[in-house]
Order: C-alpha cells, then structure tokens, then sequence
C-alpha cells in the first residue's frame, strides 16, 4: 500500500518538478506493497529487479543499496503514539 510519494528539489518537498539545474528526488513510501504495486513503481521508475525482490520479502533488515540509476532504501518504523501510551499507563 502507498504510505506516501513526493519530489523533493534542493531538500524541499514541492509539487514543481521544474526546478532548473537541481535534480528531483522521488520518495515512495509503501508498506506491505502488492507484487502488482511492485511492478506498477518498477515500470515507472525503472528499478533494479534485485531492489524489487528485496521490496517484496518480509525478512529484510534495514539497509541502503546504491544502483546506478536510483537508491534503494530499507526503514523499520517506530509507532511514538503506541510508546507513549504504554509508558503513560505503565506502573
């Protein structure tokens, strides 16, 4: 599922794409993707069928793999509102 997707320019989130002499960078977010979602970014992005098998598994630890036509990144997220709330009703 899509969490997220937005261009930055220069390390500002922006709807323009246009910027000129600055490159884009394009965040997609998923969680529990689809293969059918997989393919759909794969085509769009041209991604690395290794980054694309690597989305896919359950079992991939946090990490960063440089391709030469994009970056494939690996986060783990943490819930801050399930935290506090145990830490508030904790003894």
């Amino acid at each position: 599922m899509l969490v997220d997707e937005a261009k930055y320019i220069a390390g500002k989130r922006t709807s323009d794409g246009s910027a000129l002499g600055d490159q884009p960078f394009t965040w997609i977010g998923l969680v529990d993707a689809s293969e059918a979602e997989l393919e759909k970014y794969q085509r769009r992005f041209h991604l690395n069928n290794l980054a694309i098998e690597d989305a896919a598994s359950d079992e991939q630890r946090t990490k960063l793999d440089i391709y030469p036509e994009h970056l494939y990144l690996v986060l783990k997220t943490i819930a801050l509102r399930s935290i506090r709330a145990d830490l508030e009703n904790h003894p």
